[in-house]
């Protein structure tokens, strides 16, 4: 039991706490002091201990601000002001807590003249008072790309921001960590800001990081401008020269920008020169002010932007070497998309490209394209090549061309949606006299791509041409060896609803050496699928696919239309189906034939509907359609019929019409009734004779006559067929 009881806990006694005993073996009361002291021996050494005169003094402050002075920790400053004044013997980082500029700044010993002088904004460079900058600078300290804020840009979509946005990119020269633009609408009122190389521009997307361009430069019209006089006016600018840049995630808005589709019918965009999105300038710039021309741009990055309405082009490239173009959204804009001038090793791709009006003033509404690589038309300005436009979606550029170039070497348009454009793409020439420099296109590949056209012909659309366009218009200078186009391969595209009135055929292809063009399909075509026309050498057709052809006014309604006596190539296997119950599809038409024409024509073809081969059988070439057998066989008669074929090909049941009477129907349609060439003989002795009649491209009446050769008897017969 009493081992029991030396486990309770004591009474409480004053000034007492509680505590194990000495022994361990339970609780007690304790005094505070001396039995504490005990079991503490270090409270001996804390109870000597001083506060001294740095504690005293310390403690006897009464601002937070005199602490941290007394302490050397950082100051806070309310304003660039005050960092100014800051004692830099005693301070080497201050917190700046001015409104949009907060951050915080070390003191840099140093030459920093050159980054006072171009950051008088003071966004990451300022200069202490009394102290020359040859000596030091209050550097701003961060990770990342500075913000435009910290130069002074306020950002609402009225104050001109342009000025800051215009020193935040220069300084970026020093500190080479980028530039971003925070939330807010950016106004330039009074300058286009420019782009210096080793810098990246980024923001936070449409709808959020949003630069405005109001200005453009207009003149009298109308007339042609002074080009001398012309002000370029842009979201952002390169110079020629300029490398590694990269800008992104930017909406850029340019002087038509309008809210609503309703808003760009009231107001639509209109089409004056030098205002463009993003322009990396070069030899147009350089011609257009009388400069020599030279240099190029190297490394430039454009991605993930929205550029709207703006009267040129939404991004416009010039002497680079090394572009990108991706995945940007460029909208409402008066002549193009991207135009690529002079560029080499260039991708234009994953973009959205629309609504593209009113095209080229100069040029009566033409020149304008979703994506084109071309080249200021001056002798010894070099073309553009190696480049690759893939994976586009370009539409309603109905005033001229989807995408293209002219002069262009070793291009790639691959895997893009063209829809409702006036033409599908243009590969042209690259040049048109000796002092522009002729260009001829080379090496191109069109490859997987949907050409789709649906929207109703305008009158208005492509220069006054009237109408839907060529889903592929494959052109270079002339016939001359030296301007020729040479080398291109078109393969596995699709082409629906192409060509009109004035403009007949979904293809068109002249003045090319080496065409490769196999598994394209082609619905809805008008008038003609494809035209080949002046010189084309080394053609290879091979499989496609011709679904339905509309019949013109003047009652054209080809598949193949051979429209000059210099095509050299073959024609292989097609597959032909006329979705008009009513009009013949001719497949291949010959015009201009003469006896040199030299296109051949492998068998093998497939015909659906009502489809005459060709126009005409006269080629120099092989041809399947000229004078082929279609169809033989060995006929019995019996008296009084029936007549029944034997081992007959190429024909169906023969039927007995009367005494030496047999119509024969074939399973091919001849081009002409005058064009079925039968070759028919009696079988047996007694000189009896044989004869035919054509009734139709398709059927013939074989009649057989007994010696003498008046009176119809009925005799078995042999048949033979040609026809083309």
């Amino acid at each position: 039991m009493a081992d029991i009881n030396q486990w309770q806990f004591p009474r409480n006694e004053a000034s007492k706490i509680l505590g194990w005993s000495n022994d361990g073996r339970g609780m007690v009361n304790k005094g505070i002091g001396e039995d504490i002291q005990e079991h503490s021996p270090n409270l001996d050494e804390l109870a000597e201990v001083s506060p001294g005169d740095a504690g005293k003094s310390i403690l006897a402050l009464s601002l937070s601000a005199d602490v941290r002075n007394f302490l050397d920790a950082a100051p806070y400053v309310a304003t660039r002001t005050v960092l100014k004044a800051l004692n830099t013997a005693k301070d080497l980082v201050a917190i700046l807590m001015e409104s949009g500029r907060e951050g915080v700044f070390h003191w840099e010993a140093g030459d920093y003249s050159a980054h006072i002088a171009a950051d008088t904004r003071e966004g990451v460079y300022v200069k202490a008072d009394g102290i020359a900058s040859t000596a030091g600078a209050w550097v701003r300290q961060f990770s990342g790309p500075a913000s435009v804020k910290w130069s002074g840009t306020v950002g609402d979509g009225v104050a001109d921001d342009y000025p800051a946005i215009n020193e935040a990119l220069a300084i970026n020269t020093y500190h080479k960590s980028g530039v971003y633009f925070p939330d807010g609408i950016y106004k330039l009122t009074s300058g286009s800001p420019k782009v210096l190389s080793n810098t990246i521009v980024t923001g936070e997307g449409k709808g959020r990081s949003i630069l405005v361009q109001p200005n453009y430069y207009s003149y009298t019209r109308p007339g042609p401008y002074v080009k001398e006089s012309v002000v370029d006016w842009n979201a952002l600018w390169m110079d020629v020269g300029t490398s590694n840049v990269e800008i992104s995630s930017l909406e850029l808005r340019g002087p038509f920008y309008q809210s609503s589709d309703a808003g760009y019918t009231s107001n639509p965009v209109q089409n004056w020169p030098a205002n463009n999105g993003i322009h990396v300038r070069g030899a147009d710039y350089q011609w257009r002010k009388g400069l020599p021309i030279s240099g190029e741009s190297f490394n430039i990055r454009i991605h993930d932007c929205h550029l709207e309405g703006w009267a040129e082009d939404a991004i416009q490239t010039d002497m680079v070497t090394h572009v990108w173009v991706e995945r940007n959204t460029m909208d409402r804009c008066g002549r193009g998309g991207h135009r690529g001038y002079s560029c080499v090793h260039a991708w234009t791709q994953f973009n959205s490209i629309s609504n593209l009006s009113p095209g080229d003033y100069l040029n009566e509404g033409n020149r304008m394209y979703g994506v084109e690589f071309t080249r200021q038309y001056i002798a010894g300005v070099r073309p553009s090549s190696d480049f690759w436009v893939v994976g586009n979606r370009i539409r309603n550029c109905l005033q001229w061309k989807g995408m293209g170039t002219h002069g262009g070497q070793r291009g790639n348009f691959l895997f893009n949606d063209v829809i409702d454009c006036h033409h599908g793409i243009g590969i042209d020439k690259g040049g048109f006299t000796t002092d522009h420099g002729i260009s001829p296109p080379s090496d191109m590949k069109v490859i997987g791509n949907r050409f789709l056209r649906s929207a109703a012909g305008d009158p208005t659309e492509g220069n006054g041409e009237g109408g839907a366009g060529h889903a592929m218009f494959i052109v270079a200078h002339d016939t001359t060896d030296t301007h020729i186009g040479r080398n291109i391969i078109i393969a596995d595209n699709i082409c629906e609803g192409w060509g009109s009135e004035n403009l007949e055929g979904a293809t068109w292809i002249g003045n090319w050496w080496g065409v490769s063009f196999l598994n394209n399909i082609y619905r809805n075509s008008f008038g003609t699928a494809i035209r080949l026309r002046d010189r084309v050498d080394g053609l290879n057709i091979g499989p496609n696919s011709f679904i339905g052809v509309t019949r013109s006014a003047d009652g054209n309604q080809r598949c193949i239309g051979v429209e000059s006596s210099t095509v050299y190539g073959t024609i292989g296997p097609q597959y032909v189906e006329n979705t008009d119950g009513v009009n013949t599809l001719t497949f291949i038409f010959l015009a201009n034939h003469s006896a040199g024409e030299g296109v051949s024509l492998q068998a093998g073809h497939r015909f659906k509907g009502l489809v005459q081969k060709t126009n005409i059988a006269l080629n120099a070439l092989a041809s399947p359609f000229l004078l082929t057998p279609v169809a033989a066989g060995y006929f019995t008669v019996g008296a009084g019929g029936p007549t029944t074929a034997t081992n007959a090909v190429g024909l169906t049941n023969p039927t007995w019409e009367s005494t030496g009477v047999t119509l024969i129907t074939l399973d091919e349609t001849a081009s002409l009734a005058n064009n079925v060439i039968p070759i028919v003989s009696t079988v047996g002795s007694g000189a009896r004779k044989a004869t035919f009649d054509r009734v139709s491209a398709n059927q013939i009446r074989v009649r057989t006559f007994a010696a003498g050769g008046s009176t119809p008897v009925d005799n078995s017969f042999s048949l033979v067929v040609w026809a083309f």
